[in-house]
């Protein structure tokens, strides 16, 4: 009887592959975002497609505000998985971060209906709109994110996107 072969592909659904995604998630959240990356780095070439890995690399990239790499693994994530919403989030999110708030929105409206039931699309809706100068509007997307989460409430008090509304909060 042989060894097994060391060098078999992970499979994307097996538990070895799903730990390592719950570890370097946990290394983000601990601010050790070099840890997360050699955790995860023996799936990104065999597993480079799979949408969890996907996002745990934006996770990590956010971390470290290297936004103009997750913009462009975020958009490939719209690509390759149009219907989830991280792509979309995460893709405005990068955007705003690099002061290109109006492309942010265009980018975020223009998501899958399904965004339209989150609550950090309208949280971040509310911030992108606040931030250029659109208050009403901006109010009544906050008022939506607090329906469907209203921990948003406690982040809308200390956002400096939202400075602008602080007294309405």
């Amino acid at each position: 009887m042989s060894a097994p072969d060391s060098a078999t592909p992970f499979q994307p659904d097996s538990s070895s592959v799903r730990r390592r995604l719950e570890a370097a998630q946990g290394y983000c959240e601990l601010g050790l975002p070099s840890l997360a990356w050699e955790e995860i780095a023996p799936l990104r070439k065999p597993l480079g497609h799979l949408s969890s890995l996907i996002e745990t690399e934006l996770m990590i990239l956010l971390i470290e505000k290297r936004w103009i790499e997750g913009l462009a693994l975020a958009l490939r994530l719209q690509r390759l998985h149009p219907d989830q919403p991280a792509g979309w989030l995460q893709a405005s999110f990068c955007l705003h971060e690099l002061g290109r708030t109006r492309e942010a929105l265009e980018r975020l409206v223009s998501g899958p209906r399904a965004l339209r039931t989150v609550a950090l699309f309208h949280y971040n809706t509310a911030c992108y709109l606040a931030q250029l100068g659109k208050l009403h509007d901006s109010m009544a997307a906050l008022r939506r994110s607090f329906e469907l989460d209203a921990e948003y409430l406690e982040n809308a008090r200390t956002d400096p996107d939202l400075v602008a509304l602080r007294d309405q909060l």
